[in-house]
């Protein structure tokens, strides 16, 4: 069990603090109250931490579908984090990308030449002005 609280169906006006408001309102202990955003946006849930377990089941009955900025806001035990599987073959690789223009490829590309000879290479390809 754990002392952490998820609020969900927030508002998007709904302040840290008004959330902590609420549940010290409520008789409890609040240690820490956060609202998750986005770009700076609220996406509408947040989280509380209380002092202890018993203190999280009884905000858990008191607060659950109370009314917060015109909303019914739900309330309930936080899920902990799981963390992802990791790839055991290390970091994803991509294959080389490939040109696939036809014009660019027929003398093997410019990769193999020195800077002056690239600047030649491109220059053959330009439309020549009238």
């Amino acid at each position: 069990m754990t002392n952490r609280l998820f609020v969900g169906n927030l508002s998007f006006s709904t302040t840290a603090a008004e959330l902590g408001q609420l549940f010290e309102g409520a008789g409890n202990d609040v240690e820490n109250a956060t609202i998750i955003a986005f770009a700076g946006r609220s996406k509408g849930y947040g989280f509380v931490t209380l002092k202890d377990e018993a203190t999280a089941l009884k905000a858990l009955s008191e607060l659950n579908k109370k009314d917060l900025g015109g909303r019914s806001i739900n309330v309930e035990i936080a899920k902990p984090l799981n963390p992802r599987p990791r790839n055991q073959d290390g970091p994803r690789r991509f294959p080389q990308r490939q040109f696939q223009n036809r014009n660019f490829n027929q003398w093997g590309g410019y990769q193999n030449r020195g800077p002056f000879e690239r600047q030649r290479f491109f220059r053959q390809r330009r439309p020549v002005d009238p």
